[in-house]
């Protein structure tokens, strides 16, 4: 999406889904204030590898993410 940034990006998903968790991804130049009003968790892209599977991991804990339906 090349024509909104994370913000906006953020913005859009909670008037689309209230609910659903969102997870920003920040390079090292940091985060801006709004931004954080607007998402549950923030990982640093030079961190992702280790913090994106604990901080999804966490949110589902918190009962934010439902469990997946699985179809037989």
């Amino acid at each position: 999406m090349r024509s909104m940034n994370g913000q906006e990006v953020a913005l859009e998903m909670r008037r689309l889904r209230p609910q659903a968790p969102i997870i920003l991804l920040a390079d090292g130049r940091g985060v801006p204030g709004p931004a954080l009003n607007l998402v549950d968790a923030v990982v640093f892209k030079d961190r992702l590898a280790s913090q994106v599977l604990p901080t999804i991991t966490y949110l589902h804990g918190c009962g934010r993410i439902p469990p997946p339906l699985y179809e037989a």
